[in-house]
This record gives structure tokens, C-alpha cells and sequence, in this order.
């Protein structure tokens, strides 16, 4: 197995460019569809316009779409990609991604543009785009995907085999299968591991579990990531108010929600409107900062007119006034610290011994991004996600350290690539990181 540190990825990307500069199509692809999803989103990222064009020409809808998967810009800058795309092109991009994800783009674009990609694309596509498209944003309806397996109620195992084999190609998700009736109604669930360990010519109805936690259309997102984390689901079905099976929710999907939740949590801490996006001038962050700071002014002058009131007590006695800082920075420093994780020897009698949980600890300085790019002195919330396989310990200078074994390709920060010797006997890439 060969392994790449930062500098032979930085000299791979040079090599690709080179490539791509040169014209040959056959070495660029050759080379470039090796690489995983996030290091060729990375690439793409980095890319030039004309670099971007060329790579338009050397790749598919289809394989481009896998980029889009994996990509990671401000939201702002997809209208932009879009526009240098050929219209076609970007169309078939879109109806290769999944639903939720394409419709996640699409809410970013103008109306002009999802109107002509709409028309240009598949029917079929087009039709599921369009459904996800009218639901309110925030809500389990927005995040949700309709590529998922289900099964007939009153159908044996080999049959559910044979349709999870033919629809696994296109689902997001195969662990979870559903069970829905004559009406499409949500009926029972069952696991990938139930119809491997069944008999063939058991019935879906014996095995399936009946009783199946789900969340409504209109269910606001964060209610769903909390129902998410206290479930340990991989996914969860979503319902109208008749119990009709319209699409998914997978955690993947959640982690996102994650990430916007406590960014946005953070900003509203840190008096700015994004703290995700960088200001291209200044312009820009005047525009972000320029309500938080009035809002501050005028409750600095109330501050000050209160402290108006008490002008004869600090006359008399002038050492109170020493204490007037040190009070407003207290409040600054507890209203961070309040945000804190767990002390170690907490964090061990809470978590030791689950199987997945949600622990959110503040960055002091740490660089904390996604996947393996780090963010020098960013100050933002990192999430983890423990995974069934997890093992953590604590180290011997007081950090924790975790392995994980994790289930997905894509990672939220705070992780950091692996020492060799930290790799997992397990079938998944092992994770570490030393909260400090």
C-alpha cells in the first residue's frame, strides 16, 4: 500500500498539471481517477479557470459530479463554476449527483439558471429535483434524498436480495432497507445484516422490525440530527402525515447540518454573520461586521449611561473603577468557557463505552478544518462523531486520543492524517487526534 505525505501530494498535483498543460488526456485521466474524491475535489478547488476548462474537456458529467460530492467552497462561488460550464454539461452534472446534494447547488444558483438545467435534464431526474426542491429550507424535507432501497412487506428474502442488488448501484445508503406496503406506507425495517443471516425463503414481515423511529417532511433539521445522535442511525426515514416513505436522511447529510449549526452558533459568538466564509475586502467585512459593532455602540453607550448613575460612589471611592474592565472581560471568558467540552476524567465516566456520540470541544488556537486541511490559528467548534469502532484512551500529557475506525469517506474536522503505526486492524482507515 503506498503511502502520501503532504509533499507527494503536492508533487502528484504538479504532475497532473503538467499533464493536463500538455494535453494528454490519457495520462491526466489515468492518473487522476486513482485518486480519491476529496484529493481530487482538493485539485479542482485549487485550479485556475483555464486548468478548470481543461478539465471539463477531459472528464465526464458523471465523474465530475463525484467531485461536486466531495467539493467544499463559499456558497457564493457556485454560481460562478456554473457559468464557465457548458450548459449541457452542467446539467448531466447535476442529474448524476445525488438528489439532495444536486438540489443543494441548485438552491444557490439564480432562477434563471435552475430553470434551464431543469428543462435540459432528464425527465426523470429533473422530476425528483423538482419534489425536493419546494420544501422549506432547514427543514428534514431539504436534506433528505429518494435514493434509497425498499421492499415490499409480503416479499421473501431472495426477493429483497435480488432488488437491494439491482438498486444498490444508485442508493445512498444499502445498510438500512425499508419495508413499505401495498400504499407505500412505512411498514418495518430491515438491515443488511437480516437478510444476509435469514434463509432465503423466510418472509420480510417475520424479520423486519416493526417498530421504526421516523421523522415528519416539516421536522426542523436539528431536531433530526438530535434524533440522529441519539439513536446511533446510519439513516432515518422520512414521512408525510400518512405515513407515506418519501426519502431518507443519511449522517453523512447530518454532519453538514453539524457543521452549519455550531458555525453558525459561533459567528453569533463571535459578533460576525459567517465565520465559514473569508471576506474578499473590505467592503465585505464591513458589510458582516457593521450591525454587530452599531448593536455593541449602543449598548456600550447604555452601559456607560448606567455607569452614569453611579458617579458619586467612584468619586469617593476611585479603586472600584480598576474592577470595571476586569468585570466585562470575566463576562468575555465565561461566556467562551461555557461552550467547553468535558474535563478528561469526566469525558471518561460520560463516554466510555458508547457506541456513537456527538462531542463538541472549542478550538484554543488548534487548527481545526475539514478532512486533512488545516486551518493555521482558526478558533472554531470541533465535532466528532465517535463510529461502533472506536477506541479512545487518554495520553500521557493529559490529551485524549482517539482511534477510529470510521465508516465514511468524508471526515469533519478535527481529524488529522495518520502515523502508520496508527492504522487500524479493522477493514477502515484509522483517525487520531490529540485534543490538548
Amino acid at each position: 500500500m503506498e503511502e502520501m505525505n503532504h509533499n507527494d501530494r503536492e508533487m502528484d498535483n504538479e504532475m497532473l498539471l503538467d499533464l493536463l498543460k500538455q494535453g494528454d488526456v490519457e495520462g491526466f485521466r489515468g492518473d487522476f481517477l486513482t485518486h480519491h474524491p476529496y484529493d481530487q475535489a482538493t485539485f479542482y478547488e485549487k485550479a485556475d479557470q483555464d486548468i478548470r476548462h481543461l478539465m471539463y474537456q477531459y472528464l465526464s458529467p458523471k465523474e465530475m459530479a463525484d467531485i461536486f460530492e466531495a467539493i467544499e467552497i463559499d456558497d457564493d462561488e457556485y454560481e460562478d463554476l456554473f457559468k464557465e460550464m457548458n450548459v449541457n454539461y452542467a446539467s448531466d452534472l447535476l442529474s448524476y449527483m445525488y438528489t439532495d446534494d444536486a438540489v443543494d447547488i441548485l438552491n444557490l444558483l439564480n432562477k434563471e439558471q435552475v430553470a434551464t438545467y431543469l428543462t435540459i435534464m432528464e425527465k426523470e431526474s429533473a422530476r425528483q429535483i423538482k419534489d425536493l426542491l419546494h420544501y422549506e429550507e432547514y427543514t428534514a424535507g431539504s436534506i433528505m434524498t429518494t435514493e434509497f432501497v425498499s421492499i415490499p412487506k409480503n416479499s421473501t428474502v431472495r426477493s429483497a436480495m435480488n432488488i437491494l442488488r439491482n438498486a444498490a448501484p444508485n442508493a445512498e445508503t444499502i445498510y438500512y432497507v425499508f419495508v413499505v406496503d401495498e400504499d407505500k406506507r412505512l411498514s418495518g425495517i430491515v438491515t443488511l445484516r437480516d437478510l444476509i443471516v435469514s434463509d432465503e425463503d423466510t418472509l420480510i414481515s417475520a424479520i423486519m422490525n416493526e417498530r421504526v423511529v421516523s421523522v415528519s417532511v416539516s421536522e426542523d433539521q436539528e431536531e433530526v440530527a438530535r434524533m440522529i445522535k441519539d439513536y446511533d442511525f446510519l439513516a432515518i426515514p422520512v414521512v408525510d402525515f400518512q405515513q407515506h416513505l418519501l426519502g431518507i436522511i443519511t449522517v453523512d447529510d447530518i454532519i453538514d447540518v453539524l457543521d452549519e449549526e455550531a458555525s453558525d452558533d459561533y459567528s453569533k459568538l463571535a459578533a460576525v454573520s459567517d465565520m465559514d466564509t473569508f471576506d474578499k475586502g473590505p467592503f465585505t467585512a464591513a458589510k458582516k461586521r457593521l450591525p454587530w459593532l452599531i448593536l455593541l455602540t449602543f449598548l456600550g453607550m447604555l452601559t456607560a449611561n448606567l455607569m452614569g448613575m453611579f458617579e458619586a460612589t467612584l468619586d469617593k471611592v476611585a479603586l472600584l473603577a480598576v474592577f470595571i474592565p476586569l468585570i466585562a472581560g470575566m463576562a468575555g471568558k465565561q461566556r467562551n468557557s461555557s461552550f467547553g467540552g468535558c474535563r478528561p476524567r469526566d469525558c471518561d465516566r460520560r463516554y466510555r463505552g458508547r457506541k456513537q456520540d456527538a462531542f463538541i470541544i472549542p478550538g484554543s488556537g488548534h487548527r481545526f478544518d475539514h478532512g486533512n486541511r488545516l486551518r493555521s490559528g482558526s478558533r472554531r467548534l470541533g465535532v466528532f462523531l465517535e463510529r461502533r469502532t472506536a477506541d479512545w484512551r487518554f495520553s500521557g500529557d493529559g490529551g485524549i486520543r482517539f482511534n477510529i475506525c470510521s465508516h465514511f469517506s468524508r471526515f469533519f474536522y478535527p481529524f488529522v492524517d495518520p502515523s502508520p503505526e496508527n492504522r487500524s486492524s479493522c477493514s477502515f482507515r484509522a483517525f487520531y487526534h490529540y485534543f490538548e
